[in-house]
């Protein structure tokens, strides 16, 4: 009787070995950065990460800049509020912003699927993405919007209980052209370090 319970014992703790742990709810990814990708850098003290943009962008006029956000400011109907705060621009149409979210809005707002079917109205497609990741520790919501014109690349990184948002928005027929510079750049994201937060 002794050995069936040392058995039954060791199969119990065998399987409880064997049993996978939960997976996180922000699984990491990790992206291949190529630094001859990569162009300008974006350490603002007004964020907790820095960023290095796609070689592909550039500054853009600072009026530029400050009529895009006076519109941001002004839209009543946007579903975040948010604050730009830097705006990158190639010859050929690519855009990259970053944002801050009203510190009053929430991930369950970022995951609520209104927010999805805002999206796909928006954009008019049904192609919209949504996963949760760590890029470099960071939990993100990341979204990718595919429509006939072009694909927005949304990322929400959440530094609790600040929300930032980085969007990248590539014209269609030159996404896979741009994908490495992409790629690259949303792998350099990354907190910033102690000594650089003084």
């Amino acid at each position: 009787m002794r050995s069936v319970i040392l058995i039954c014992g060791f199969l119990i703790f065998f399987l409880l070995s064997c049993s996978q742990e939960p997976e996180p709810d922000y699984l990491p990814v990790n992206f291949t950065v190529n630094t001859q990708m990569l162009g300008a850098s974006y350490n603002s003290q007004l964020v907790p990460f820095g960023i290095d943009y796609p070689r592909a962008v550039q500054v853009v006029d600072p009026t530029e800049l400050l009529n895009l956000r006076e519109s941001i400011q002004a839209d009543t109907n946007a579903y975040f509020k948010m604050e730009l705060l830097d705006l990158k621009r190639s010859t050929s149409g690519m855009v990259v912003t970053v944002s801050s979210i009203d510190s009053l809005e929430t991930v369950s707002k970022i995951l609520d699927d209104n927010y999805l079917e805002q999206l796909k109205t928006t954009f008019s497609t049904q192609s919209v993405i949504r996963n949760k990741v760590s890029i470099n520790n960071i939990s993100t919501v990341q979204f990718i919007v595919t429509s006939e014109d072009y694909v927005n690349i949304k990322l929400f990184l959440i530094f609790e209980p600040s929300i930032f948002q980085v969007d990248y928005f590539i014209r269609s027929d030159q996404y896979y052209e741009l994908l490495e510079q992409i790629e690259s750049s949303i792998g350099s994201i990354s907190r910033k370090k102690t000594e650089e937060k003084r």
